[in-house]
């Protein structure tokens, strides 16, 4: 999956037009659709103004752990679980946070349990 590709799933999933994520980006419309279609690169400070509007950190928009890489990179996509799991835990309170962390916990010992 390519950088554009990636910011299209993630601004898709948020909700938002290509101007809404434009304007909350402070990029030009034309400039954003240009990203998506991988014809033009942006520099780090705009990716990380659309990574903070779409609430992901640059490394997870990217797809990697480094500050930087080749925008061509193809990138595996997040499976829709997972990113709708993201989203989600956002809105959790830090109690019901470590509740679903002690639960999650639970099920991968009752798996380990049962191999």
């Amino acid at each position: 999956m390519t950088f554009g590709e990636i910011i299209k799933q993630y601004r898709k999933f948020m909700n938002l037009t290509q101007k809404e994520l434009a304007e909350k980006s402070d990029i030009a419309v034309g400039t954003l659709q240009q990203y998506e279609l991988n014809k033009r690169k942006p520099q780090l400070d705009i990716i990380k103004r659309i990574a903070d509007v779409l609430e992901i950190s640059v490394d997870f928009l990217l797809g990697y752990n480094q500050g930087s890489i080749p925008l061509d990179t193809k990138i595996e996509p997040l499976p829709d679980f997972e990113i709708a799991f993201r989203a989600y835990q956002k809105s959790l309170t830090d109690e019901e946070k470590e509740k679903l962390l002690s639960y999650m916990n639970f099920l991968i010992s009752e798996r380990e349990k049962n191999k």
